[in-house]
């Protein structure tokens, strides 16, 4: 490694090593139970983000901070189901789950197909009356 690229990749952890290792002295926001996307190509993650003076101060799991104002991103599950034999027996444990995170004061919400089989055509969509005519 050349000196200049460690000279680089000194300057560049050192500008983002008080973002992601601030000390919690209180924030003015924060929001908990997000997807973080960082914007450096990497997946998302599940994180919270401390904002200070209009800009952020923090990211990662920032369980044990303060804030003027938190706000906890709700989680929404669509289609919840038990998908394939293997898991049939599995609901119940999935209910625990989300029983368990609302007991601690996660916002979840669920909601399940509407149908009884895997999925459904166009058809399904149609009321009875415009399946008969001509075509």
């Amino acid at each position: 490694m050349t000196m200049r690229r460690a000279l680089h990749a000194l300057t560049s952890a050192a500008a983002i090593l008080p973002i992601l290792c601030a000390a919690d002295d209180g924030y003015d926001l924060l929001i908990r139970n997000g997807h973080v996307i960082d914007g450096s190509g990497s997946p998302w993650y599940s994180g919270d983000v401390a904002i200070r003076d209009g800009r952020i101060a923090a990211m990662g799991d920032l369980k044990n901070s303060r804030a003027k104002r938190t706000i906890d991103v709700p989680v929404e599950i669509f289609h919840l189901k038990a998908a394939g034999k293997a898991n049939w027996g599995n609901a119940a444990q999935v209910i625990e789950r989300i029983e368990a995170a609302r007991a601690r004061g996660v916002d979840v919400a669920a909601d399940t197909s509407a149908y009884t089989a895997w999925a459904n055509g166009l058809s399904a969509f149609i009321p009875p009356w415009a399946h008969d005519g001509p075509c």
